[in-house]
């Protein structure tokens, strides 16, 4: 009877094992008891599978809770928010960019008194980060991360040409004949371009040259690329596609798979891009390469784009304490997580987790750049028409990188179009 009688304790204890106890010695929450929440973000399926990993680590530190996931490719994500948000069915905690968008629709939980009831300390990240996600003096999530541009650089050629790598002040006109330099046309007629870039990202050069896009960033009543300064910067742009001619075309850059593979294939000397490249350029065993500052404007203070996508809390979710739990989880040892020891996608917006060893120290790129641009960030305006305009804007913007006008002739027809927006 005694050995029926063990064998059942054991088969119980197998049974009960996974409910038993987490990590830490916390003791686990059966099904009934846990509460569901739910955790909204768009990606690949690699990065859903990473997403997942990092639902699982908080469970591990919260067995109270249990995350569900609410996932679609970028093209569906929002489109799917937008009918939950209707329904009032959203995500407790959603992934979101293109805050001005929700903000005014009450859908966003407002963050100023969750970081006064859980104190949350958010000096951690500068004003500039927080514009992104303030709308009308409200805040309502903070930056994950930052699309922080850099110059991305080809040694081999830079050593090819007898160049010295770029320094962390130089120019825009050192930046152009340095890229002229690296530009080259072979005896078969094959060209080796100096430099490359995404046309879609024009608002960097902008942000470079510390112009402006609206006449107010936060209450706009005009459009102000016709502004000297945002001129001179669409102007470079054209001008190292159509005069000096020291990129490939149009068309060639707006694919980021052929842009990524000229660099990488040696036939662009330099590349403009973000943190994202970097796991790519690391596997790479014939790149040798580095990183480098953008170039300065004449007179101008170093300037960069800051800010990105980031964690927001639905306004109407009735499981306050779990949903925040979850957000700060993924604002704090996830940022970790995602970093990847400094060689993941990201630049974390999080200025401890920026300024940390595991962030900086002991890569084989000079990774202190990122944190340098981080600081020279400025937000994109953050009210509910830039994206709008943006996206309006760019036909007109394609006759500059084309050749067919100057930066003055495609602003010119722009402008009233794009003032139209405000008017809505």
């Amino acid at each position: 009877m005694a050995v029926r009688n063990a064998g059942i304790v054991a088969m119980l204890v197998l049974l009960l094992a996974p409910f038993a106890l987490a990590s830490g010695g916390q003791e686990a929450a059966s099904d009934d008891e846990r509460v569901t929440i739910t955790w909204g973000y768009w990606g690949s399926p690699s990065e859903v599978e990473q997403n997942k990993r990092i639902a699982a680590a908080f469970e591990e530190q919260n067995p109270d809770i249990r995350v569900e996931h609410m996932t679609a490719p970028w093209g569906d994500y929002f489109t799917r928010l937008q009918t939950q948000f209707a329904s009032e069915s959203a995500p407790d905690v959603m992934f979101l960019t293109f805050i001005s968008r929700y903000a005014p629709s009450d859908v966003l939980h407002e963050m100023e008194p969750l970081f006064e009831r859980y104190d949350f300390d958010k000096s951690a990240y500068t004003e500039e980060m927080l514009q992104a996600f303030t709308v009308n003096g409200k805040l309502y999530g903070v930056p994950r991360d930052n699309d922080t541009k850099v110059i991305y650089f080809n040694k081999a050629l830079f050593d090819e040409a007898g160049l010295s790598y770029p320094s962390p002040d130089w120019t825009i006109d050192e930046f152009v004949e340095t890229a002229q330099a690296l530009t080259y046309v072979g005896d078969d007629g094959a060209r080796r371009f100096g430099f490359a870039f995404d046309p879609g990202n024009w608002y960097v050069a902008v942000n470079m040259n510390h112009a402006p896009l609206f006449d107010d960033p936060h209450d706009p009543t005009e459009v102000a690329l016709d502004h000297p300064d945002t001129l001179e910067a669409l102007s470079f742009l054209g001008d190292l596609i159509n005069e000096y001619e020291v990129t490939p075309s149009y068309d060639q850059m707006s694919d980021t798979t052929i842009r990524i593979q000229q660099f990488m294939g040696g036939r662009v000397a330099m590349l403009m891009d973000n943190h994202a490249r970097i796991p790519e350029f690391l596997e790479s065993d014939d790149l040798d390469w580095d990183v480098a500052h953008l170039p300065q404007f004449p007179g101008k203070p170093k300037g960069n784009v800051i800010g990105g996508a980031g964690y927001t809390i639905y306004s109407k979710t009735e499981k306050i304490d779990a949903a925040w739990r979850l957000w700060e989880f993924l604002n704090t040892d996830a940022v970790e997580m995602f970093m990847e020891g400094g060689r993941g996608t990201i630049v974390p917006a999080n200025l401890d987790i920026l300024d940390s060893d595991e962030f900086v120290a002991d890569q084989p790129f000079n990774q202190q750049v990122f944190v340098d641009e981080t600081r020279a960030g400025i937000t994109l305006p953050p009210n509910v028409y830039w994206w709008d305009v943006y996206g309006k804007a760019n036909p007109f913007l394609e006759n500059i990188w084309v050749g067919r006008m100057s930066a003055e002739e495609a602003v010119r027809e722009a402008i009233p179009v794009l003032n139209r927006e405000l008017e809505d």
